[in-house]
């Protein structure tokens, strides 16, 4: 081992072998080999003392169920320590011989980005890889937005960075992503390919292929409006866009923005998101290992999202409800009669609200109502309020839900707001205990 010894280094070490003069470097931190200090250090060791070994190749290749998964997420929130993975990549391009990724399971975010960085890349059947980045409120940041381009063009790069798209290595092989799907052994499929006398061949000193203006334009509009031209999107096209130009100097105003990015406040919500989310797969009381099909009652907003979430996890849905003509029956006419006529009986004179108080007060009363659903037991947990708020209620996700949005919020403007909720409503109101609720999320700061 090249890196398990360090002092305080994190979990995960990289295995140091030589294999008829190629050096296999195999990172190892199960299950999923998630990124982290050790294995940095590892990888940069290996590099080192396969050069000191004089090999004329050298592997990377990962134990147990994948190559590279990603960093652990709790890391974009804190100070990250040294190596970081543009380090690591760039011992392996000045390294003097040809390495090659050997990518299974899954190669994601900084897994993908180190393999960019490699010379060559091949996969065993069934890898997926991407860039999640853009959905986490961030952008790739150590080297994607500028060596993807330049092997499958910019417009696909934009697409897949922008989408979050996952892709299997089928797709990948077609554009050009990998260069080999490889049956059979993987470590020895790897050493095969670099005894095919292949060479260095940095993805970054290469030419994104010539693609229309328009063609590169089209797509870079279609994914500001989904992405809701939030700033992470607006940049990842931005960098991608840069990579007809000067790599290094490139490379270095990406990881800039990436550092500036992570600490965002759409990167901390969608992180609390990301979280939230794993956990409400777990219900207390509840096996969804006995699960078998569901059937949905209503094919609305909420309806469609919850249909996704349980299809997600490969469970059959049926999904009932009324038919079209009745779907599209309006009683918005009939309703506002009803109002006009009750007010003026009432004598009530209505009032006129600008649109930051009509937010507001619509918010308040949002969180006051989550308030109560957890105090009556309806709802397990704070954050799976903002889980299905965002999944099934289109409330945006680089907030967190309503309840992350509220907990980040000044308690006494909050509470004003409360106040002026009951007010408006008046009798009948109910006050839920939004302080305790909103104790329950947790909103760090960088570095924590």
């Amino acid at each position: 081992m090249v890196s398990s010894d360090h002092p305080g280094a994190a979990p995960g070490r990289v295995a140091f072998d030589m294999r008829d003069g190629v050096a296999a470097l195999t990172i190892e931190n199960p299950p999923e080999n998630v990124g982290s200090l050790g294995m940095r250090r590892g990888v940069v060791a290996g590099i080192a003392a396969a050069r000191e070994a004089g090999a004329r190749g050298a592997v990377l290749i990962g134990a147990g169920r994948s190559f590279f998964s990603g960093s652990d997420l709790r890391d974009f929130g804190r100070p990250l320590e040294p190596p970081e993975v543009p380090e690591m990549i760039a011992r392996i391009e000045q390294a003097p011989f040809p390495v090659v990724a050997a990518l299974h399971g899954e190669a994601l975010s900084g897994g993908l980005e180190l393999a960019l960085g490699c010379d060559w890349r091949i996969a065993a059947p069934g890898t997926r890889v991407g860039l999640p980045e853009v959905s986490l409120g961030f952008v790739p940041g150590a080297g994607g937005p500028q060596r993807l381009p330049r092997l499958v063009g910019q417009s696909r790069a934009i697409d897949l960075i922008c989408r979050a798209a996952r892709i299997p290595a089928e797709e990948a092989l077609d554009i050009g992503l990998i260069d080999a799907i490889v049956e059979g052994d993987l470590l020895e499929a790897a050493l095969a390919f670099l005894s095919d006398t292949r060479g260095k061949r940095l993805a970054k000193t290469l030419t994104p292929s010539k693609e229309p203006p328009e063609m590169i334009d089209a797509v870079a509009r279609k994914m500001l409006a989904r992405g809701g031209n939030r700033p992470n999107v607006t940049e990842a096209i931005r960098l991608v866009r840069a990579s007809t130009g000067d790599a290094d100097a490139t490379l270095a105003e990406e990881r800039a923005v990436f550092h500036r990015l992570r600490l965002s406040e759409d990167a901390f919500a969608l992180r609390h998101l990301f979280f939230a989310e794993h956990k409400a797969a777990s219900v207390d009381g509840l096996d969804m290992g006995q699960a078998r099909d569901v059937t949905r009652v209503g094919g609305g907003t909420m309806g469609q999202g919850i249909a996704r979430a349980f299809l997600a996890v490969d469970l059959p849905v049926t999904l009932v409800d009324r038919d079209q003509e009745a779907l599209t029956t309006a009683l918005d006419l009939e309703v506002a009669a009803l109002i006009a006529a009750s007010r003026a009986e009432a004598g009530i004179t209505p009032r006129s609200y600008d649109a930051e108080t009509i937010r507001r007060q619509l918010l308040a009363a949002i969180v006051n109502e989550a308030a109560c659903l957890l105090d009556e037991g309806i709802a397990q947990r704070a954050s799976d309020v903002d889980v299905v708020l965002t999944n099934g209620y289109s409330f945006p996700r680089w907030r967190g839900g309503p309840l992350y949005w509220a907990a980040r919020q000044a308690r006494s403007t909050l509470e004003a707001d409360l106040a002026d909720l009951a007010q408006a409503i008046g009798h009948g109101f109910r006050a839920g205990p939004v302080a305790r609720t909103l104790d329950q999320i947790a909103t760090p700061l960088e570095g924590q």
